[in-house]
């Protein structure tokens, strides 16, 4: 009940109405994908495992380590089932028949890291569309983010001026500075011959070919585009 996690949840949900509203007055559907499956969408194998107790007593008591083949008896779902880390597979497939879609729900990680950075359990939104080159994207992408952040200043004056004097000072010229400009678009090979030429140590050395590091995006973000 304190004023913080008050002015939080009514930003929030005025959020989650921007998302609705942008995306269904731009022909969008919104589709439902599996909060359960078996496929690990992102590939880096770092999800959270589901298991009845039954499967996961046979498990430990045969060898934690078994392959999921070898347990499958013992499986729900006769094979290993995770929470997912993205519905965008299954999203692929509904716009390849929609043409436009989007999905809007919880997802799972499980990376080991304390940080505010990672989040174990977090909503995402994923819109897929048939079609679309890379600078369609770039255009849907910076006009829904004004359209969600005019949508909170808008429906949540009060919370954001909150928040502008006790969170985070100046947050609400540094929002209307977002609106009033077009966002910053730059080429990889463009960001890693800015950070080459910066004179900057990195711990991680900027090479082409290589993903770019937190401490190379907060450069070119922070210090090179103002």
């Amino acid at each position: 009940r304190t004023n913080t996690f008050g002015a939080v949840l009514r930003v929030r949900n005025a959020a989650q109405n921007a998302i609705h509203s942008y995306f269904q007055k731009k022909g969008f559907i919104q589709v439902h994908t599996p909060i359960i499956t078996s496929n690990d969408c992102e590939g880096a194998g770092e999800t959270f495992e589901v298991a009845t107790p039954k499967a996961l007593s046979a498990s430990i008591a045969k060898d934690r380590k078994m392959q999921a083949t070898e347990r499958g008896s013992q499986e729900f779902f006769s094979t290993t089932a995770y929470l997912t880390v993205s519905g965008q597979l299954e999203a692929e497939i509904y716009a390849t028949s929609l043409s436009r879609v989007y999905v809007f729900s919880p997802a799972f990680r499980a990376e080991r890291s304390n940080t505010t950075r990672h989040l174990a359990e977090f909503w995402m939104l994923e819109p897929e569309v048939a079609f679309a080159d890379l600078n369609m994207n770039l255009d849907m992408a910076e006009e829904f983010t004004k359209f969600a952040i005019q949508h909170c200043l808008d429906n949540c004056t009060e919370d954001m001026e909150f928040f502008d004097k006790r969170i985070e000072p100046g947050l609400i010229k540094k929002l209307n500075g977002y609106l009033s400009s077009p966002f910053e678009r730059i080429t990889y090979t463009e960001a890693i011959t800015i950070l080459q030429d910066s004179g900057q140590k990195f711990e991680f050395p900027a090479k082409w070919g290589d993903d770019l590091a937190r401490e190379h995006e907060k450069y070119v973000l922070g210090d090179w585009i103002k």
